[in-house]
This record gives structure tokens, sequence and C-alpha cells, in this order.
């Protein structure tokens, strides 16, 4: 019978990989929006390479299946999330080039 894994065995250590992957805004600075889209999509592919490398130790057995699929879940939701950024930034975009000035 297979033992019962902790819940949060490795997660914390591949969620402070992807914390110093991200690139965190200096305070007091202004931020344009690029700077933060590029943040943004940075941190949605860190998430995506954290959830990889989480799935790749669920089949070697060095990761429990929950901490893998919540990984895999928080990478999902992101991309989805930016997703939703960018259709909602194409569409203001076209809404600015249809004002007749």
């Amino acid at each position: 019978m297979n033992t019962i894994r902790p819940i949060f065995g490795s997660a914390p250590q591949l969620m402070n990989q992807l914390n110093k992957n991200t690139p965190s805004p200096n305070q007091g600075e202004g931020i344009n929006f690029m700077d933060r889209l590029k943040t943004a999509m940075s941190d949605v592919n860190n998430r995506q390479v954290v959830a990889d490398t989480a799935s790749e130790q669920v089949v070697q057995g060095k990761m429990g299946i929950h901490e893998g699929m919540m990984a895999v879940q928080e990478a999902d939701v992101s991309l989805r999330y930016m997703l939703q950024v960018r259709g909602k930034t194409v569409e203001a975009y076209r809404e600015i080039m249809r004002m007749q000035f």
C-alpha cells in the first residue's frame, strides 16, 4: 500500500524558484504598461515552467499528485488570465483606433 505524502512537500521550493525568477518592479518608480505586461508574461511563463517541473516530479514519484495538480492549476489560471488581459487590450486598442479625432 502506498504511503500518503504531505501536500506541501516540494511545492514551496518550486514557488520560491518562481519568485526568484519573476522580476519585481521597484517601489516609487513610475512603471509603464509595457513593463507591467513584460513582468506579467514572465510570471506566466515561470508558472508554466514550474508546472512542467512539477508534472515531471509527479511522474518520477518525487512529488505528490496533489502538489503537482496545484502547480498545473496555478499555471492554467495564470495563462487564462493573461489571455483575458490580452483580449481586453486588443479590444481597447481597436476602440481607440475607431475614435475620430
